[in-house]
């Protein structure tokens, strides 16, 4: 346990280093991103579990305002309230 402690802090701090310059990746559009945009987001999705999940709710809240009733809404809201709660 102690071995795990140790290495811990390093992984943050490696994986705080990549996301600290990927804001722009993760604000934009799938469809609007380059080539390069999209292996950045792909790798950074990867390498990090919270945000995956949070990049898959805002995707998924982006197209909320698409749906033409209420039926879908509430639809919606259930599937996004189970997938936050199974992350957690």
């Amino acid at each position: 346990m102690r071995f795990a402690r140790v290495s811990m802090p390093g992984l943050r701090a490696a994986s705080g280093r990549y996301i600290k310059g990927q804001k722009y990746t993760l604000l934009s559009r799938k469809e609007n991103l380059t080539l390069d945009g999209k292996k950045a987001l792909k790798t950074l999705l990867a390498a990090n579990k919270r945000l995956n999940t949070a990049y898959v709710l805002k995707e998924s809240f982006r197209q909320l305002w698409s749906y033409p009733d209420f039926t879908n809404w509430t639809r919606f809201l259930r599937f996004s309230g189970r997938l936050i709660a199974t992350s957690a």
